[in-house]
């Protein structure tokens, strides 16, 4: 790691005094490292332990690449990473991104006004959203679903289809006091998936309860301040992309369609048998 340390320097023109702090978890057996100078983050760097792992690496710098592009000349540009490098070093391949700043949602809405910062972040996110998914939106898709949905009956997936994050969630979302928030963490991106899918899943994890099920029973089927709440910006998400309420709703079941296929394939399933009756029912959501 010493090796690349230095070379990152070199090719980065950051000098000695920038530090490489190697995060102690990985991403998708990635290892993940930031490089800080004058004690702010200033790049982010991503290699595998071994050379099988730099399919991975190539994968994770493509998407940023691709995402980058998209935004390039977007009133969002600027607030997803920038691609820096891509290099091989001792038979491992070390991509480099830039780092954003900000405020990661998850600890944003870790607040006495927890109603109101939950409330900004879901706000800020789909303003975000219905930009980026608004200027990319697919109407022929070529490829066939990505993994997750190609099993889900066809029915169910003729719906929008365009750029996927595809773990869209609080923590990859940065806040800053501008309200544009950044978006990070694109290793799982998908340009033909299901981009409404991905709001579903930030709603839920910022919903109200202390399980997932509560959480989703809040989200989606009981009214309060919360789906009250939901119903204006998913509205304000349809005007934007010109579709009908009625599109967005249908995501609602291809979100837990999906929720409970990734959850049977890490093996959780058994002790949440209730999500599968969900995904079965296609109960209708009140808003």
């Amino acid at each position: 790691m010493t090796d690349v340390v230095h070379r990152l320097r070199d090719k980065l023109n950051i000098g000695r005094e920038a530090k490489i702090v190697i995060c102690s978890g990985q991403i998708d057996n990635l290892v993940t490292g930031i490089v800080f100078k004058d004690r702010s983050p200033t790049h982010v760097i991503n290699y595998g332990h071994l050379p099988e792992y730099n399919d991975k690496t190539r994968h994770l710098h493509e998407s940023i690449r691709t995402v980058y592009n998209l935004t390039e000349e977007s009133p969002i540009y600027g607030t997803t990473p920038e691609p820096v490098e891509l290099f091989i070093h001792d038979g491992l391949l070390v991509s480099v991104q830039s780092s954003l700043p900000g405020t990661p949602g998850v600890e944003y809405i870790r607040s006495f006004r927890k109603k109101k910062r939950v409330k900004e972040l879901v706000r800020t996110a789909f303003d975000w959203a219905s930009i980026f998914h608004n200027e990319n939106k697919i109407t022929s898709p070529e490829s066939v679903p990505p993994n997750g949905f190609c099993h889900i009956n066809k029915r169910m997936l003729d719906t929008l289809r365009g750029p996927m994050h595809r773990d869209f969630v609080t923590s990859n979302i940065l806040i800053q006091d501008d309200h544009c928030p950044r978006v990070i963490d694109w290793e799982d991106f998908t340009r033909e998936g299901f981009p409404i899918v991905d709001l579903y899943h930030l709603i839920v994890e910022c919903s109200i309860g202390d399980t997932l099920k509560k959480r989703i029973e809040n989200a989606l089927y009981v009214e309060n301040w919360y789906t009250e709440f939901l119903s204006e910006m998913f509205e304000m998400y349809a005007s934007e992309l010109n579709i009908e309420m009625n599109e967005v709703k249908k995501n609602a079941n291809l979100f837990l369609v999906n929720l409970e296929f990734m959850t049977r394939q890490r093996g959780g399933l058994n002790r949440m048998r209730w999500l599968k009756d969900y995904s079965i029912q296609e109960k209708q959501i009140v808003f």
